[in-house]
């Protein structure tokens, strides 16, 4: 047995090993759940929070891809109802795509912003995420939510992220849609705003601040 010093272990790393754990169990919960049939409770959850936990299981891939991760997020500010081991899967996967996306590239950013939004009366979050990849193809994006529809090369994806993701979405009472450009792709997740809870925690009071940078 290989004993590490004490000291190696800070307060940092500690608490990455707790989410960790966390992260784990949060998703052997869901699976079972789905197995099982079980809908999962919605209840007020914090879209800021959970941009920040879909960063903190998403970060081996930032890092190997060398991406530059822009945050303009606070904690405590937008909350939505639904699902939040759900909206999580749903964040990664959109910064998972992103960062393939710009694997091949020079500049890899990748941008992520909440703005407030209304339609139809209705106030939403609209959750933003940008990179600076290859964009869509034009001949692709009218079935992009497709099942098993992919432009990753054979063998490198399932074609079942961004299917999935719509699907989530939907069930939250929310939509999501992209905007191509000729550089890069912009994926918005829209969730239906409710009232803070009447006990929550300050703005930024841990985690990642709005305005940061983050190179991976």
């Amino acid at each position: 047995m290989i004993r590490v010093p004490y000291t190696l272990f800070n307060a940092s790393s500690l608490e990455a090993i707790k989410r960790s754990a966390k992260s784990i169990s949060n998703l052997g919960t869901h699976l079972r759940d789905f197995s099982r049939g079980v809908t999962e409770r919605k209840e007020t959850m914090d879209s800021g929070r959970i941009i920040e936990d879909a960063l903190f299981i998403t970060q081996s891939r930032t890092q190997k891809n060398a991406i530059t991760v822009k945050v303009f997020v606070e904690q405590g500010c937008y909350f939505a109802s639904g699902c939040p081991n759900q909206i999580e899967q749903v964040f990664a996967n959109l910064i998972s795509n992103g960062c393939d996306a710009m694997k091949k590239c020079e500049l890899r950013e990748l941008s992520i912003s909440i703005e407030a939004e209304q339609n139809d009366d209705e106030e939403y979050w609209g959750c933003v995420f940008s990179d600076t990849g290859d964009g869509i193809p034009e001949d692709a994006r009218e079935t992009v939510f497709e099942s098993f529809f992919t432009t990753k090369e054979k063998g490198k994806g399932t074609g079942l992220g961004l299917s999935i993701v719509r699907g989530i979405v939907h069930d939250h009472d929310g939509s999501i849609n992209f905007d191509p450009a000729s550089s890069g792709t912009t994926f918005r997740v829209c969730l239906p705003r409710v009232a803070p809870p009447l006990i929550c925690p300050r703005k930024n009071e841990t985690g990642v601040r709005a305005g940061t940078t983050l190179t991976r």
